[in-house]
């Protein structure tokens, strides 16, 4: 549930069809994604899943959408 939710809110920020997303998919390689994609992508997350801020240094351990799964995962508990 996560994943798909997670995949759908990748899929609209960088236009693309929702079968070319995995939980390998890297966000700067598979992507292009830059810092502003991101930030906004980050900003979407925290809003879709009611989520605190998520702290920069998190934020750059998160490479590919399995990363993001996964950290949404263990903050929501």
């Amino acid at each position: 549930m996560i994943f798909e939710k997670v995949r759908e809110i990748v899929c609209t920020q960088f236009e693309k069809p929702v079968e070319s997303i995995t939980e390998d998919t890297h966000f700067l390689d598979d992507l292009g994604a830059d810092s502003l994609d991101v930030v906004e992508l980050a900003v979407s997350i925290e809003e879709a899943f009611d989520l605190p801020e998520i702290d920069s240094d998190d934020l750059g351990e998160i490479r590919t959408v399995g990363d993001l799964v996964a950290y949404v995962t263990r903050v929501r508990g």
